[in-house]
């Protein structure tokens, strides 16, 4: 009975900073950033926030509001105030931290800092999404607060609708004027699309992010033909890669020996067939600014998306089995990102391995990022119309992937003999019955290739 090797260093290494970023990305959910503890009662913390509105100390309210959650969940275990009360105080809290915001981003505008102006208000349509999601059909939403007015906004009291839909009116405004790297209109592209099919609230909103998709799969085509047939030609040469590795193995300890005359034998093989190992990756380099773009043209219009709904995402909806589902494509919905996990371990499924030796961990690291991914979402406010388009792009790229694999592999060939080339065989075996695999899907043999004559 043969005994199991152990991993590489390589691999350990591998595993050991998956695990680490995983584990650090948990504690900083769980954990993370609950401060110092409060000293003060929760009255004389509310009174502090007040002073804090009046003066338009946003910096300041955001890090003591969850202080003043935690005195009031106190005071519910102290059976000093209700559920009910603590609810509702802390719905006035995070409206009165999101008017401070709001405040204090439309002041760094009139200093002419934009950018750190809309970072704030944007704080504060976060904040307010939220509270929108659990109280949007609650008399809560209606019920005004007592404010400080200021020059911007003379008003004594604000409510949660008016502050709300004043932020996505005025930041979706100042979005209209702003050019994505400094030349492009991105509202204007997804407004024309919205315009398009009608700006009809139950189609266009989504219909964009599948037009989106549309153009984006298409346009990439080129580029994702040559990375998946460059996979799969690279599996072919899978036998005679893991021989060298074996060559170069401790077959008591299952270390390398000589790591750099194993890479300098492997690289001879590469280039004896013609073949690049890190050819595959460009591609996917050449793709990525695109999609940023795109990315950052829908983010200029992610207030617009609140008009939108998708299927059982609408004003009415409620939950499903408990799970919370979205008002509208400007809200995050929970049953949306797990189709759109679903549709990223399908995508990662049919990712060509380059190293047939190493199938198993490649595969396991792809998982592991296509599962963190959409883990990520789940706690980041990110619009469900990304979501949709995102959703759309990986159901066409996996379409494509299918296709591509059905197609046959290009016979390899070896481009530095004299005598012309054979599809490489490996005197082991288990490598002679070496047929390429479309990995969990399709199964798909390559051609074998005789010898050719002098």
């Amino acid at each position: 009975m043969s005994k199991k090797q152990p991993p590489s260093r390589k691999q350990s290494f591998v595993s050991i900073m998956l695990w680490t970023a995983m584990l650090f990305f948990g504690y900083q959910i769980f954990f993370g950033n609950k401060g110092a503890p409060e000293t003060r009662t929760a009255d004389e913390v509310w009174t502090a926030m007040i002073e804090m509105n009046a003066k338009g100390q946003d910096v300041q309210i955001a890090k003591i509001l969850p202080a003043y959650i935690r005195l009031l969940d106190n005071n519910v275990k102290a059976n000093t105030i209700t559920k009910d009360d603590k609810d509702s105080k802390t719905f006035d809290a995070r409206l009165l931290a999101a008017d401070t915001q709001y405040k204090s981003g439309l002041y760094q505008y009139e200093l002419n800092n934009g950018d750190k102006g809309y970072t704030k208000i944007e704080k504060a349509y976060r904040l307010l999404q939220g509270q929108f999601r659990k109280y949007g059909q609650s008399e809560w939403w209606e019920r005004p607060l007592t404010v400080t007015p200021d020059s911007r906004m003379l008003a004594t009291s604000v409510t949660a609708a008016s502050l709300y839909d004043r932020i996505i009116e005025d930041m979706s405004e100042r979005n209209k004027t702003k050019l994505v790297v400094g030349v492009v209109p991105g509202y204007d592209i997804i407004d024309w699309l919205v315009r398009l099919t009608g700006s009809k609230p139950g189609l266009s909103y989504w219909l964009v992010g599948l037009l989106l998709a549309i153009i984006v799969r298409l346009s990439i085509w080129p580029l994702f033909s040559k990375q998946i047939m460059h996979g799969r030609r690279m599996s072919l040469l899978g036998p005679l890669v893991k021989e060298i590795k074996e060559k170069y193995k401790n077959k008591e300890t299952g270390q390398t020996t000589d790591a750099q005359a194993m890479n300098q034998e492997m690289m001879a093989l590469y280039k004896e067939y013609g073949l690049n190992p890190f050819a595959g990756c460009w591609p996917i380099f050449i793709q990525m600014p695109y999609f940023l773009l795109i990315y950052a043209c829908m983010r200029l219009y992610q207030f617009e998306f609140t008009k939108g709904s998708f299927l059982w995402i609408n004003e009415n909806a409620g939950s499903f089995l408990g799970i919370p589902i979205a008002p509208n494509l400007g809200e995050r919905d929970y049953l949306l990102i797990g189709l759109y996990m679903v549709s990223m371990v399908a995508s990662t499924l049919l990712q060509p391995i380059n190293d047939p030796s190493n199938a198993r961990q490649q595969r396991m690291i792809g998982l592991g990022m296509s599962v963190a991914f959409p883990i990520m979402m789940l706690f980041y406010p990110l619009a469900s119309a990304f979501i949709v388009y995102w959703l759309f792009t990986n159901m066409m790229a996996v379409g494509q992937s299918l296709y591509l694999y059905r197609l046959p592999v290009p016979p390899l060939e070896k481009v530095q003999t004299v005598h012309g080339g054979i599809q490489p065989e490996s005197s082991n075996s288990s490598a002679k019955k070496h047929i390429d695999v479309a990995p969990g899907f399709i199964r798909k043999t390559g051609k074998k290739h005789s010898k050719k004559k002098k």
